[in-house]
This record gives C-alpha cells, sequence and structure tokens, in this order.
C-alpha cells in the first residue's frame, strides 16, 4: 500500500479500513486489539492471507494451471489474472519468467504465437492475447451466418439418395408413388375381377363369348345339333 502523504499514526486505520469482504473484516476486529502500527498490520496480514504455503500453492497454480473457456474469462483476462498474482509472490518473478509459466495454460495454437512474437513484457503479451482474441471473434462470426453446403437442398442431383440428415418431409415423394403403384395395381385388380363376373353367367357356366352381354330372345343352343355333312353320309 502506498502512503505517501499519510502520517503514520493514521496508517493503520486506513489499512483496516482497505479490507473488504466479511472474512477479512472479520479477522481485522479479531487482531485489531494487538495492533499498535502499520508495520504490525502488515506483519500479520502477510503471516495469514500470504504466508509461505498460501505462496507454494499460488506458484503451483502458476506453473500447472490450464486455459478454459467455460470459465467466462477471455484469454488476455486469464493472463492479467496469474500475472497479477506472481506480482506478489516472494521473490518475485522476472516478466519472462511469468510470460514462460503463464504460456503453457493456453492451447498449442495460442503458445505458438507467444512463441512466435517473442514477448518479454507484460504489456506485450497482454497486447498479443488481445489481437488474438479479435481474430477468433471474426473467424467465428462468418460460421454462424453462412449456410454449410451440406445443408443445401441443391448438393446431391436428382435420382440420389438424400443425406441422413434430411426432413422426412422432402422423402415424401417417394411414398406418394408407393401409394399410386399400390393403387394402380388394386385398380387392375378390381377390373380383372369385373371381367370375370361378366364372363359367367349366374350359374357359373362359361358364357361362351367374349363380347357384349347375351340375347335373351336367342334359341338354346344344342351341342348334338346333326350337321348336314354327317346325316348325308349315314343315309
Amino acid at each position: 500500500m502506498d502512503f505517501r502523504g499519510v502520517p503514520r499514526p493514521l496508517r493503520l486505520a486506513l489499512a483496516c479500513r482497505y479490507i473488504v469482504g466479511q472474512i477479512g473484516k472479520q479477522w481485522v476486529e479479531a487482531i485489531s486489539h494487538r495492533l499498535q502500527d502499520y508495520e504490525g498490520f502488515k506483519k500479520a496480514f502477510l503471516n495469514h492471507w500470504w504466508s509461505t504455503s498460501r505462496q507454494a500453492l499460488a506458484k503451483c497454480s502458476l506453473y500447472q494451471t490450464k486455459y478454459d473457456r467455460r470459465s467466462g474469462l477471455t484469454l488476455s483476462a486469464h493472463f492479467l489474472k496469474f500475472a497479477t498474482t506472481a506480482s506478489y509472490l516472494e521473490p518475485r518473478p522476472s516478466d519472462i519468467e511469468v510470460i514462460e509459466a503463464i504460456r503453457s495454460h493456453f492451447p498449442v495454437v495460442v503458445q505458438r504465437a507467444m512463441l512466435t512474437n517473442q514477448l518479454h513484457t507484460i504489456e506485450e503479451t497482454l497486447d498479443l492475447l488481445k489481437r488474438v482474441e479479435i481474430m477468433e471473434m471474426s473467424e467465428n462470426f462468418p460460421r454462424n451466418h453462412i449456410q454449410s453446403p451440406q445443408n443445401s437442398p441443391n448438393v446431391y442431383r436428382q435420382g440420389n439418395n438424400p443425406p441422413r440428415n434430411e426432413p422426412r418431409g422432402q422423402t415424401q415423394p417417394q411414398v406418394r408413388q408407393v401409394n399410386h403403384w399400390r393403387s394402380r395395381n388394386r385398380s387392375n385388380s378390381n377390373r380383372g375381377r369385373n371381367y370375370r363376373n361378366q364372363s359367367t353367367g349366374r350359374g357359373g357356366e362359361y358364357s361362351g363369348g367374349s363380347s357384349g352381354p347375351l340375347n335373351p330372345t336367342a334359341p338354346p343352343y344344342n351341342a348334338r345339333q346333326e350337321q348336314p355333312g354327317h346325316s348325308r353320309s349315314e343315309n
């Protein structure tokens, strides 16, 4: 904390007011009775909130954490978060050490960009990551608005099988053709049945002809009627 221009007796009260959060305020209330000056406050604060064990955990997180897009942080925000934590370590690492440690958090594509640009400062790294974010946004924008060729209805020629993911409504014409073929066969079957019924008499006998209905006034047919040639030979 920067207390330039603040009288020494007032530094302790000002430092206690800077503590935010319910847990932090409770901690100040628990130790305020034995604090005499700001130096005692600083020592107690570091021993509780930034002890050697806590710094060791922060170092492990600095070298082992992986960037996760589901966290809601951008590439630059993720880098700034861990770079800020590293600035409080004792001893404080250099900018190049921080960049090399956090570089392994990101995907290979981002790591390659960081290696190619030979970054030396925190500011250069933040500027690069922001440019990468802009490039990713410009690449993802057209993908959501341009129709994929595979989804176009004219991708396949007429006669070829449609894609598997085609809606069922587009394959309906084939179903209609099948139904039309079945109805046509059913119609032909009915015509054949009507033809047989017309060619058969009431008694089930064949009418002897395939044309028109019978004449009701015609004499009955005699199968044993004598032929003129046979009668002469017998006489």
